[in-house]
């Protein structure tokens, strides 16, 4: 079983390779920025939503810190590089690794991403001064216990956010991250007692107990960099992180505009006065299979520097440890699980105008409480900020800083670090990002219509009828509108109908008087199917042929233009009828004298030739070869005299052809009207 002694060199060993990550800062005011995009989800996965960005590829973001350590740890990438910095060669000791990642946001109010990460992490409560003689630094010191966790994993995370209030000023998201762990590497250590050495000299140790665990060492010895995204790992495990953020938005009127039928918010513009996050990360816990365990009592000895042999990674030094001192022991295998370092996330964001902007984040877990607090300038192109970071456990103050220009950023959060020992660490990050500009809808007729519910995209239109047009505005599209330039009901057609009586004003023609379809919208008072506009009597019912006025004796001639109109007339007499004169005497038989007086009965209108006394007339000339019938008219006006005689002359030419076995005379002499006498010519 391997011995207390081996267990302090392993694991103190690894404290010096791995002792920040719990603390790092640097990070944070990059994820605070409205920019920030992918990177914000670990801060709060809530932030994503309503992003400045409509997207984001991620190349590759990290951060790194740096210690004296002259020992590279196998789990770390790049661990044999050095930086120069106050005269000391430094070490790459942590690291916080986000490899590639894509987020896009689904408007208007919803957002996922996928994030993948490669994390270092240590805590290290005590033993600074025994590290710092481990890592090559023999300096003269005391001290009492050593207490120190480490942990190394990689982790592929799936993230959704989306708005769930936004009324007026106020506005809530809410997001949430689930990972998928894989466990590269878990270690702790806790030894009860006495350190001490002179300034160039051996290390005596007096130890009452001590406590390890540690995961796969031969795992690690062969780490690659291509292990932390793929491959087999010791352990696994799930995660999940919880975010919301409340935005007060008193101007909210000035970053909306009408899109579909509604007010959207501006996806390109930072809306909020003052912000408000709150988020519950590192839930989780990763489960190794096989860790090696050892539990030890009181030991006491000295050890050399010179006994390690100058190896360059851990399991070196074990190698060389185990012959000097012996350890042959086999430590026990068993099962264990890492819960992650859980942290409480605190945000605070003040507006200061157009692209400057003040915050505060505040990270408290059981390991560390670290506050950060600055200005920073934001904007599509570019982010600037500078913030003060204070870490409990350091209990010192630093001041840091990050660039980002286009897809390039770059920062530190331990500048004064560089030149002279602060007692916190140095560090810094750089990455590269390609974002997506957000876009609003297109809409190419601007009509506020979105192009995909446009059905006339290249017409503006109303979103009442899907992006049409209602030249108008009479609430008819214009493609269902028959007058789509005038208003009109939708019983029309669209077209107007000043009238109301269902036939369009351009096709009525009396758009102003309701009337029928059969007379083109014009009334008809009097009901005798002849319109008002053609009507010359519009208030009395009477014929089409009389211009629609009565004819009330039905003599052909309107009651208007009948000087007697309750009798049938001639119209040669102004309707008035003939004076019937025939007295046929004994000279005529019987029969003659019935149908004389039927004929001057049926002619006093003007002449008949469906009368029955006609038809007997012309018998009558057709039996007598020189008889004749006179019809006489008789009258004090010749000119009335002349036209109903030549009315009738022509009336019997028409009908048979000839005048015989007619005659026709007049007679003027004073008399009333106009007589009809029929007389027997034999």
């Amino acid at each position: 079983m391997p011995t207390t002694i081996r267990s302090i060199v392993y694991l103190t060993v690894c404290a010096l390779l791995l002792p920040t990550w719990a603390a790092a800062q640097q990070l944070t005011t990059l994820e605070t920025s409205n920019y920030a995009g992918l990177s914000s989800v670990h801060l709060n996965p809530s932030s994503i939503a309503d992003s400045r960005w409509g997207g984001m590829v991620q190349i590759g973001l990290g951060s790194m810190q740096f210690s004296p350590n002259p020992v590279g740890v196998e789990t770390l990438l790049l661990r044999s590089e050095r930086l120069v910095s106050g005269g000391q060669s430094l070490g790459v000791s942590a690291q916080d690794l986000r490899g590639p990642g894509v987020m896009m946001q689904f408007r208007p109010r919803h957002a996922a991403a996928f994030t993948t990460r490669y994390r270092s992490a240590v805590s290290l409560t005590s033993g600074g001064a025994l590290t710092d003689w481990l890592g090559g630094n023999p300096a003269a010191f005391s001290a009492t216990n050593l207490s120190f966790s480490t942990n190394t994993f990689t982790e592929y995370g799936v993230s959704y956010a989306a708005s769930v209030l936004d009324i007026q000023k106020h506005y809530l998201k809410v997001g949430g991250t689930v990972k998928l762990l894989r466990g590269i590497q878990t270690g702790y250590l806790n030894v009860a007692g006495t350190f001490s050495a002179p300034a160039s000299g051996n290390l005596a140790y007096a130890l009452t107990s001590a406590d390890y665990a540690v995961s796969d060492p031969a795992f690690t010895e062969k780490f690659s960099a291509t292990d932390w995204l793929l491959g087999t790992s010791p352990g696994s495990g799930t995660g999940f992180d919880l975010g919301l953020t409340y935005e007060f938005r008193p101007q909210h009127e000035l970053y909306r505009y009408p899109l579909n039928g509604r007010q959207v918010p501006d996806v390109a513009k930072t809306k909020y006065r003052l912000r408000l996050g709150l988020a519950l990360i590192d839930v989780g816990s990763i489960r190794y299979g096989a860790v090696q365990t050892q539990r030890a009592g009181a030991k006491t000895g000295t050890l050399a520097l010179r006994d390690l042999g100058g190896p360059t990674t851990t399991t070196a030094y074990l190698a060389a440890l185990r012959p000097r001192l012996g350890l042959t022991d086999v430590p026990v295998t068993v099962a264990q699980t890492y819960t992650l370092p859980t942290t409480l996330v605190v945000q605070l964001d003040g507006r200061l105008s157009e692209s400057w902007f003040a915050g505060a984040v505040l990270k408290s877990n059981d390991l560390a409480t670290q506050l950060s607090v600055g200005p920073r300038y934001e904007s599509p192109g570019a982010d600037f900020a500078v913030s003060g970071h204070y870490d409990s456990r350091f209990s010192t103050v630093t001041l840091g800083t990050h660039l980002r220009v286009t897809i390039f950023t770059i920062g530190a959060d331990n500048l004064l670090g560089f030149f002279s020992d602060n007692k916190a660490p140095v560090g810094f990050l750089a990455g590269m990002t390609i974002p997506i500009a957000p876009k609003r809808a297109k809409d190419r007729d601007g009509d506020n219509v979105s192009d995909s519910k446009d059905l006339c995209p290249n017409v503006k239109g109303l979103w009442t009828f899907w992006g049409c047009p209602d030249a108008d505005e009479d609430g008819i599209r214009d493609q269902d509108d028959a007058c789509p330039n005038e208003k009109g009901p939708k019983e029309t057609n669209g077209c107007p109908d000043a009238d109301g009586d269902g036939i369009f004003d351009k096709n009525d023609a009396c758009p102003n008087e309701a009337g029928p379809q059969k007379f083109n919208g014009c009334p008809d008072k009097d009901g005798d199917n002849v319109p008002d506009k053609d009507d010359e009597c519009p208030t009395a019912a009477g014929l089409p042929e009389l211009g629609g006025c009565p004819d009330t004796d039905r003599d052909g001639l309107k009651d208007s233009a009948d000087k007697c109109p309750s009798a049938p007339g001639l119209k040669e007499l102004a309707g008035c009828p003939l004076r019937p004169l025939t007295r046929p005497d004994s000279t005529y038989s019987a029969q003659e004298r019935t149908w004389l007086t039927q004929l001057t009965t049926d002619w006093l209108a003007g002449f008949r030739a469906d009368s029955e006394g006609y038809k007997q007339a012309k018998a009558w000339g057709n039996l007598t070869p020189n008889g004749a019938v006179l019809l006489e008219f008789s009258g004090s006006d010749q000119a009335e005299l002349l036209r109903v005689a030549a009315a009738f002359r022509d009336g019997l030419v028409a009908a048979q052809g000839t005048l015989s076995p007619f005659k026709v005379a007049v007679n003027r002499r004073q008399e009333p009207g106009v007589g009809l006498k029929i007389t027997l010519q034999r």
